[in-house]
Order: structure tokens, then sequence, then C-alpha cells
């Protein structure tokens, strides 16, 4: 399902925040009341509307970060939610991003009935390609949980997570209140 959090409204479009399957979006909605998602990249990740202080702007500026790729600021095209231009990303000194691989699933819960999203993050190098299969060989996992308050963990880029990832740990989000 989805939830909406918050609307801000410019002169080409409105702006939609909220979440869909557990994850934080951004949707631009046009004068037809046609619904778009904005897309950053496949894969979990944490997305939000930036500081848009010209109401007739041309783009909409939009931040969001991966477990993979520290954060971005990009322009969004309001009629297409499509990305036009990275405006700033964040440089982290000897990284590669394509040395990591992210993925997101569902674990079922001890009551049997509720699923909680999860999202991983590791090195290529561990042979983890999915949560729903084992690893080629064994490997230390670092479980984060948080989920007090209504608060949802979003998926993004941790420079503290890069010491654990780099001597094969997989660091594992559960988002106890369902993203």
């Amino acid at each position: 399902g989805a939830t909406l959090d918050a609307v801000q409204c410019f002169d080409r479009c409105c702006a939609v925040t909220g979440r869909r399957d557990a994850l934080p979006q951004v949707w631009t909605v046009d004068d037809a009341r046609v619904w778009r998602a904005v897309h950053v990249c496949d894969g979990p990740r944490d997305v939000w509307l930036g500081a848009n202080y010209v109401f007739d702007a041309p783009t909409l500026r939009v931040g969001w970060s991966s477990p993979t790729h520290p954060r971005r600021d990009v322009d969004v095209a309001p009629a297409t939610a499509r990305v036009v231009a990275t405006v700033k990303a964040k440089r982290v000194p000897n990284y590669d991003p394509d040395q990591y691989v992210c993925m997101s699933g569902w674990v079922r819960a001890r009551d049997g009935v509720t699923d909680v999203p999860v999202h991983a993050v590791c090195r290529r190098s561990t042979g983890l390609t999915s949560l729903e299969r084992a690893p080629p060989a064994p490997c230390p996992v670092w479980l984060r949980v948080y989920g007090a308050y209504g608060a949802c963990s979003d998926p993004g880029f941790s420079t503290r997570s890069l010491p654990a990832l780099n001597r094969g740990v997989v660091c594992v989000t559960a988002c106890a209140r369902g993203g």
C-alpha cells in the first residue's frame, strides 16, 4: 500500500511525499491529476523532496541516497518525473559503489502473519545476490532494528558501515514498523 505525508504545490505540478511498499517515495501530480513516481535508482533507497523555493521553477529538486550510493541532489522534470540533472553528489574518498550490492525483501515475523521489510547491503565478493538464497559461504551479519514511535529505518548510505562491509559483513536493516 501507500501512505501520503506531505504535498507541496508549484506552478507546473504538485509534489507529494509518502511511502510505497515500505520505501519513501516522491510523486509529481499534474493538472490532469496524473500521478508519476520519481525514479532515482533501482533497489532500496531513501528519497525526499529537496529545497524548492521558486514557485514557477522548471524543475523540482529531489534528494536521494541508497545503501550503495551517497547522497545526491537532482533536478526532476515535473511533467515526466524523470531526473534531468545531478546537481550535487557527495564524494566519498576511495569508495567504489560497484564493489557493493544492495537488496530488499520481506521476512515473516514470529507471529506467523506479519511481513517485515528488510534491506541489506554487502560487498559483491560475498556472493550474496538475493535475500531469498543463502550466500555461497557463511558470512557475519550486522542486524539493525529500530521501530519505536512509528519511526522508519530508510535505506540510505552510511560511511559508518564501510569498515564492516569491507571485512565481509552483511549489513541488514529490519524495518520493524513496516517501513
